[in-house]
């Protein structure tokens, strides 16, 4: 596996191979001068680490911020790939410690999201590195997890009252998606929201195709669930990202974009919702 060292700049972006996997890595210069965050963003099944970057623009919009970005390809050519839930999160794992040892990262803003596949990955660090997270924001899944806990066991299901530390989690679906459907969706969020002892939800914002509820604890853990009505996956619907483009430029249809919501009167755009959520919540 290839290393990293602090003394590896790079002005732009460029792309690592490590384990069989390749990562493009956005570096903002201020980040060779001190302490930046970090996020990791991970793609879906047949999609790529520049698919996922064109939907949710966090090379562009989280640099400015002080972020040092990573966008993962199950792939080591960087095409089309599906991820080996079980082998491959902890080569990312192993790639976010080299680059929080390389770049002396700022360990109270390290942050995960993922769309689909990529929630799962998102869901195996909340179960096994959560002591490095500042808070995560998955997007959908499957209905059947298919990460498991340490010791065994199912994800999702084992984040209970005794899970520590309490990372915050930002969670969103849609009411037409056939991969993750919507009363999976719910009853997940239900299912922690019971088990984590959150309370009510209060509405925090939405129109008339959106809604974000939050749910706190008294000792500060907080869920939101955002879940929209958009649609666009000719295969499976509502199963798709608001606000980018799979290919920058071209008209978003399923046969050149085919994750990118493009029905609906779409009003939000994830990237700059997850780096929202994790300007405000470094870890407690």
């Amino acid at each position: 596996m290839q290393s990293l060292d602090s003394n590896t700049v790079w002005a732009r972006s460029c792309y690592r191979p490590c384990g069989g996997l390749t990562f493009l890595v956005m570096v903002d210069e201020v980040c060779t001068e001190r302490a930046c965050c970090l996020i990791f963003d991970v793609h879906g099944g047949t999609m790529s680490g520049t698919q996922m970057r064109d939907n949710t623009k966090l090379h562009e919009l989280a640099p400015p911020e002080g972020y040092l970005v990573v966008h993962p390809s199950a792939t080591a050519a960087n095409t089309g790939g599906s991820w080996d839930l079980q082998a491959h999160p902890p080569t990312l794992g192993d790639f976010m410690d080299r680059m929080v040892a390389a770049f002396h990262v700022d360990r109270e803003r390290i942050h995960v999201t993922g769309f689909s596949q990529g929630s799962g990955v998102t869901s195996w660090f909340l179960c096994h590195k959560q002591d490095l997270l500042a808070s995560t924001a998955p997007i959908s899944g499957r209905s059947a997890d298919q990460i498991m806990a340490p010791g065994g066991g199912n994800c999702i299901e084992s984040i209970d009252g005794d899970w520590s530390p309490r990372v915050p989690i930002l969670f969103m679906n849609g009411t037409a998606d056939t991969a993750l459907v919507i009363d999976d969706a719910r009853t997940r969020v239900e299912g922690l929201v019971d088990r984590l002892g959150l309370g009510e939800g209060e509405e925090v914002g939405g129109d008339s195709q959106y809604r974000r509820t939050r749910y706190r604890a008294d000792d500060g853990m907080v869920l939101d669930y955002l879940e929209h009505d958009y649609g666009g996956q000719a295969v499976l619907g509502g199963h798709c990202i608001p606000g980018g483009d799979d290919i920058p430029g071209a008209e978003n249809n399923f046969a050149l974009n085919a994750t990118t919501c493009t029905t609906g009167e779409i009003n939000i755009h994830w990237g700059e919702i997850a780096l929202h959520w994790f300007l405000d919540h470094p870890r407690r």
